[in-house]
């Protein structure tokens, strides 16, 4: 057989793509003393392989090989995706405070990584003081409100010259 036509088996064969007789191909070669030195190392792989009762071989062969090759790309997008997010994060963090540190418990922290709990709590904490600060009246309220309980004219007056 020609070294081209098993190569592309092979590939076939590893893209789970193979139909019975394309595999049984491949077993009769690699059965066979006339294994090419390049393939050499396919050998005992397809031996093993053709040892397999053949329902098992035939389907849960091509099962498994789509199954394994499902999870291990997943694996590969979870771990691309995490990684990008860690290096936007720490992008984002060095943008924002690069050269920043804290002086915490008497020691100096100037790793982005360590003071990003102080940062956020720190934003949390300010997030909240101006909520509050928005629930609160205004003065311009509180002069009014003021103003409604002067009943005496002449105070009332000399409070408004007071307050302008």
């Amino acid at each position: 057989m020609k070294q081209s036509y098993i190569k592309t088996l092979i590939t076939k064969f590893f893209d789970g793509e193979t139909s019975l007789a394309e595999e049984q191909c491949l077993y009769a070669y690699f059965s066979g003393q006339n294994v090419d030195a390049s393939l050499q190392h396919y050998r005992q792989l397809f031996i093993d392989l053709q040892q397999l009762p053949e329902q098992q071989n035939r389907v849960g062969g091509r099962h498994l090989r789509r199954w394994v090759a499902g999870i291990a790309a997943s694996v590969l997008l979870l771990a691309g995706g995490y990684t990008a997010w860690w290096h936007y994060e720490n992008h984002q963090l060095d943008m924002h405070y690069g050269g920043s540190y804290m002086i915490v418990d008497g020691h100096r922290i100037d790793n982005l990584s360590e003071l990003r709990p102080h940062i956020e709590r720190t934003l949390a904490e300010a997030r909240h003081i101006e909520q509050t600060v928005e629930t609160l009246p205004s003065v311009e309220e509180i002069e009014k409100e003021v103003m409604n309980h002067v009943s005496d004219p002449e105070e009332r007056a000399r409070i408004r010259q007071l307050l302008n």
